[in-house]
Order: structure tokens, then sequence, then C-alpha cells
């Protein structure tokens, strides 16, 4: 039977990059992101059959949900948490809206997702949360999102503590400057 992979942020960059991988692997990807159009073109480009995607904005509690509700309709194998939001600007010269949507993407959407994710998990299957080299390395006019990246670093390794016994594998990805659209496109 064919391996289901989740991956969120899935229309450039990392999420993207996972998304032609694990499709390349077998897997039937579902790519999760704002961007339908993105996310069309990315379908177009995965070998094989059977993907599809979602178009969600995970700052949305309602979105979330959606794809909460999709991994507990459909087993998943793996789920990527890739999703990201950063904004370059001193914390108190930013609005607090901003802030606020970059937890919402960053931390409530991966606790969720990873929560709907582990409840239907089964021994072999895996999840991968995107941190940062920022969740070591606090970044001046990037408080919020060091500390976001931190927090899921945290949160991967409890989950990996609490999960392994059961056979799932819990991963805290943290990788550096990766050149992306991610680094251009970051309010």
């Amino acid at each position: 039977m064919q391996k289901r992979a989740v991956v969120t942020g899935a229309s450039s960059g990392i999420g993207r990059e996972f998304a032609i991988q694990l499709a390349a692997r077998g897997y039937r990807v579902t790519g999760v992101a704002r961007r339908e159009e993105r996310l069309q073109e990315l379908l177009n480009a995965l070998p094989g059959e059977g993907h599809g995607y979602l178009v969600a904005d995970l700052s949305e509690p309602a979105c979330v949900t959606a794809v909460a509700d999709s991994l507990a309709a459909e087993h998943c194998n793996l789920l990527v948490n890739n999703a990201g939001y950063s904004c370059f600007e001193s914390f108190h010269e930013s609005a607090l809206e901003s802030q606020d949507d970059m937890l919402s993407v960053n931390c409530r959407a991966v606790m969720a997702l990873a929560h709907a994710f582990l409840r239907q998990s089964r021994q072999g299957d895996a999840l991968i949360n995107l941190s940062s080299i920022v969740a070591f390395l606090p970044t001046p006019a990037q408080p919020m999102y060091c500390a976001s990246k931190a927090f899921i670093a945290s949160l991967s390794e409890c989950l990996w503590a609490e999960h392994r016994k059961r056979g799932v594998y819990v991963m805290g990805l943290c990788p550096g400057i990766t050149a992306t659209e991610f680094i251009l496109t970051a309010t």
C-alpha cells in the first residue's frame, strides 16, 4: 500500500523540495499552502499519481482544523510541518498582529497538526517539524521568530522522547540560512 505524506508550506522552498523528493520515493503527497496556483504547479511537477493539495492559511484556526481533520480522516505516514512565517523588524516597532500571526503559524499550527498526526500514527510513521538554526542563535530584529523556532525544537525533542517507545519517529530539523523564496519574501 502506498504511503501518504502531508507537507505544509509545500508551495515553495524546503517544503516544495520535500514534496518532490517524497513523491519520487513513492509517497502519495498532499501539499498544504496558501497559494493555490503554486500548489497546482507543484501537483503537476510531482512524479506518480494520487497526489493532492489543501489550500490553507495556517494563521487561521479554521484552516488548521481543516488540515487536522484531513490527518484524522485518512492515515498519514509522514507529516512535514514546514510552513513558516517571519517578521524582519524590531519587536517593539512591529505590529502586534504580525507577531501573533507568526505564533499562530510557527507554534499553534505546528502543535495542533503534530497532535492530530500523533493521535493517528502507527509504528514506523514519522513527524518532521521544521525549526531553524536561529532556535539556538538569537538574532536582532527577529526575537519572536527565534523564540518560535526554539519552541519547535524543544517540542520536537519532547515528542521524540515520548513517542520513540511506540516506534514513531519525531525530528526537529534545524536548517541554517537556505537560499529560498522565504528569505526574500518574509515580511
